[in-house]
């Protein structure tokens, strides 16, 4: 992105004055001097972003400081999930558990053969709840009312709840 001259001005003077003790501040927190050095330029970036919209802060030493902090932070949780998640992921070359890939299937077929036992409203109230819409938007969506998506979902899924505890009966005899 090309900026303008008076910005690029400005955020060398800002630069100059607080690149050095965010990054040194930011060094002792995460231990990581060349990943303190990465969060610095980012938030440079993000200050550059906004002295071009017009937004520039009354106190760019303060902003530049929470803007970098809120990056580590960011940086921090994105480590922990890793780190938690990371032994659920299959190695490219681990061997196919055939076992796991059936027990997956059938239990796709059961989810999407339930699904189809839904009223469409039903169906998609249930499907967009499950990619995160909140209520407002489904009943939105929908053309109804907070309140009857509320009773439409809750419905819904008792519907699919017996559906795939009866699955869930019949697969364990």
């Amino acid at each position: 992105m090309a900026y303008r001259a008076a910005t690029l001005e400005r955020l060398e003077a800002e630069y100059d004055r607080f690149h050095r003790p965010v990054a040194r501040r930011l060094g002792f927190v995460i231990h990581d001097p060349d990943a303190a050095e990465e969060l610095v330029h980012e938030a440079f970036i993000r200050l550059a972003a906004e002295i071009e919209a017009g937004r520039t802060p009354r106190y760019p030493g303060a902003w530049i400081n929470r803007v970098a902090w809120n990056l580590a932070v960011s940086r921090a949780r994105h480590q922990r999930v890793v780190a938690r998640d990371s032994c659920r992921l299959v190695p490219p070359n681990a061997p196919l558990d055939l076992d796991r890939l059936a027990i997956a299937g059938e239990l796709t077929r059961v989810v999407t053969s339930a699904l189809a036992e839904l009223s469409p409203d039903e169906r998609l109230a249930v499907l967009l709840a499950a990619q995160g819409y909140r209520g407002s938007e489904i009943a939105m969506s929908l053309g109804r009312t907070c309140g009857a998506t509320r009773t439409l979902l809750c419905r819904a899924r008792t519907k699919l709840r017996r559906q795939l505890l009866a699955w869930e009966s019949d697969s364990s005899r």
